[in-house]
């Protein structure tokens, strides 16, 4: 997010792919995002077109812009600056020594003096006058980093075993910490407070003494897997999740869905604030949707789910989830869900000996079905396929 208006987020961008993957806001204000098939750089409806990094250089897991604008890429066995009108590629093997599991660098930030950090498998790796520095346990700290991120004054800071370490004139500090949990993401507040996002425990903070912890048990969070986090100059927080973007003003948070903002999706991929970031509208509750449809097998049970099922399996496979419906066929097939709230759902049906996932047609988003405000959306009458 940027400077209200700043940029128009809507399906009209130039764009050859809607699924966008994470991005960046450089420091000339353009920003810079991943999509399926390439980059794409600018603002409101002026963007530029930038080609995939290269063969063999998939999986864009980060971007950054360094200072003179140029994108940085942390990808498949290591990291791409594109400049001039073309990429650059650094192995693994210039980011980090001895062998890895993983062969992919996690994340890469730009420090506002010109230096480029990249968080591999093994640790870190620091680019400045055109080479490369690597850290790694024993070389600089213990441990084998897991997060990586800079601080407002542009240090970089990264989680390593149980605390956290800060490099800081030419060497790097660690301190231990009795965090509440692990973290996969990590962001700096401009008060110094140190913000966690976890897998599946939402967020935790520290604010010099005291550690705090928010998630859905505590009604803060609509969901507790957090896949973006950033901090803006008036200290608020930014956290992406598979079920809405919140923000923490420093008192409370307020979570943004579809059912209540006019987002493009519930899962929220990053999160790249400026300045200030935005001023932001009050949530509106939208009126809600239903959905029907005809199984081939009467009296069976289906459900709707806010996240993805990588193996259904049990009595209900959308449990634990941040929103679930479930519903039975009646004699005739016919299955109706209603006072859905507007957003992208899967849906899952018993077989008889199983469970079946929805395919509406091929692609990326396939499996997901959009429901609209106040619209019926009639699936029609569906058949089970044997794979």
């Amino acid at each position: 997010m940027s400077e209200a208006g700043k940029y128009t987020i809507t399906k009209t961008w130039v764009f050859s792919s809607e699924y966008i993957t994470t991005g960046t806001i450089c420091p000339d204000g353009r920003l810079a995002v991943a999509h399926t098939y390439g980059f794409a750089r600018g603002y409101d409806q002026q963007w530029e077109q930038i080609p995939e990094v290269g063969e063999g250089r998939s999986g864009v897991r980060g971007l950054a812009c360094d200072r003179d604008n140029r994108l940085w890429v942390a990808h498949y066995k290591g990291v791409s600056r594109y400049a001039d009108g073309a990429w650059q590629t650094y192995g693994l093997d210039l980011l980090a020594m001895g062998e890895m599991v993983k062969e992919y660098v996690t994340t890469i930030v730009a420090a506002p003096d010109g230096k480029i950090w990249a968080l591999t498998p093994k640790g870190v790796a620091l680019f400045t006058d055109e080479k490369w520095t690597i850290f790694q346990d024993g070389q600089g700290f213990i441990g084998i980093p897991s997060a990586l991120a800079l601080d407002a004054t542009g240090r970089p800071w990264v989680w390593v075993g149980d605390g956290v370490a800060v490099y800081e004139n030419g060497n790097w500090k660690q301190f231990k910490t009795t965090a509440p949990t692990f973290p996969e993401l990590i962001s700096l507040d401009s008060r110094g407070w140190y913000w966690m996002g976890t897998f599946d425990k939402g967020v935790a903070v520290f604010d010099g003494a005291t550690w705090s912890s928010y998630n859905r048990d505590t009604q803060n969070l609509s969901n507790n897997r957090i896949t973006a986090l950033a901090t803006d100059s008036l200290g608020r927080v930014w956290a992406g999740t598979w079920y809405g973007l919140s923000v923490f003003d420093g008192s409370q948070w307020q979570t943004y869905r579809m059912d209540n903002a006019d987002l493009l999706d519930n899962r929220i991929t990053f999160v790249a604030v400026e300045r200030d970031g935005p001023t932001l509208p009050s949530p509106v509750e939208k009126q809600k949707g239903s959905l029907t449809g005809t199984l081939p097998i009467p009296g069976k049970r289906v459900e709707l789910c806010s996240e993805a099922i990588d193996n259904p399996s049990g009595n209900t496979p959308c449990a634990g989830q941040a929103f679930s419906m479930s519903t039975q066929s009646n004699n005739q097939g016919v299955f109706i869900f209603e006072n859905i709230p507007p957003g992208y759902y899967y849906l899952i049906a018993e077989t008889g000996n199983g469970w079946a996932e929805l395919f509406d047609q091929l692609g990326v988003f396939s499996e997901m079905v959009l429901i609209k405000p106040g619209e019926l959306y009639d699936l029609g009458t569906l058949e089970f396929i044997t794979n």
